[in-house]
This record gives C-alpha cells, structure tokens and sequence, in this order.
C-alpha cells in the first residue's frame, strides 16, 4: 500500500522481497506457524488469522501489476492456495457454537491466552479475502 500511495518503486520491491521470503517459509498446507518463525517438526501451533492477513496482503501485492504479469500470477496462486486450505482445513463449518471463523489462531502464546483459538482479525482478513476473490475490492483506507 505504500508503494500505491507513492509510486516509490522501493516500497514494491521491498513488499515482494517480503512476501517471496514468506511464501518460502510455509509448511505444505501453506498455513504458517505463529509468530513467522517455526518450520514443520516444530510442533508449535498454525496461526490462521497471520494466513488470512498474508492472503490479504498477497492479494493487494498481486494488484500492482498488470492483469498478464507472471507475478501477478504467481502471488495470486499463492493467495488462493493458502485461502484453499484455510477453507478446507482451519474453519469453524464442523465446529457448532463456536464462536468465530477460523480455527487455530495464536495471539499472545507467551501468556497462554490466544492459543488456537478463534480470532476477530482473523475473521475479518479471511472475509475481505473472499470478498478480494469473489469480485472487484474498493480499498477504503
């Protein structure tokens, strides 16, 4: 969005170097372990609310390039795979009463509180990237 807001071509490089090193990060279901940091075998816990924004933000990075653009493709994809196993893997549609969206959101692991739980923001990103998905987005910040 700052590369939006400025034309600065230094902020799109630096989001897609961000986002290239992000993609390269994810376990095979493409949904990240909290805080960014753990790898498979870790047994640390999937944060679905941390994937739901990076679809966003893939999805917004996908936007600054022209509609035939290999990268915009490539982030795209991405964006769709994670949102594809968020919805197959980490939703609430098997889980009466709960009282969110997503399963397994992590938000404050050092105090035990937030722990694979359901997440606002996390509901929020997972529906502004459906919405991103289903039809035309009209940012409004």
């Amino acid at each position: 969005m700052s590369y939006l807001h400025t034309g600065d071509y230094t902020f799109l490089d630096s989001a897609e170097r961000i986002a290239d090193y992000f993609l390269s990060q994810l376990p095979e279901d493409r949904v990240c372990y909290w805080d960014l940091i753990f790898n498979d075998g870790s047994d640390q816990e999937r944060d679905s609310s941390a994937a739901a924004i990076a679809s966003c933000g893939l999805l917004e990075l996908a936007r600054q390039f022209p509609l035939s653009a290999s990268k915009r493709r490539k982030y795209e994809a991405a964006a769709i795979q994670i949102m594809t196993s968020l919805h197959e893997n980490y939703t609430t549609r098997k889980t009466p009463g709960s009282n969110g969206i997503l399963l397994h959101g992590v938000y404050d692991k050092n105090s035990c509180k937030g722990v694979d739980e359901c997440m606002i923001w996390g509901d929020y990103y997972y529906l502004e990237a459906l919405v991103r998905l289903s039809q035309s987005w009209y940012m409004y910040w």
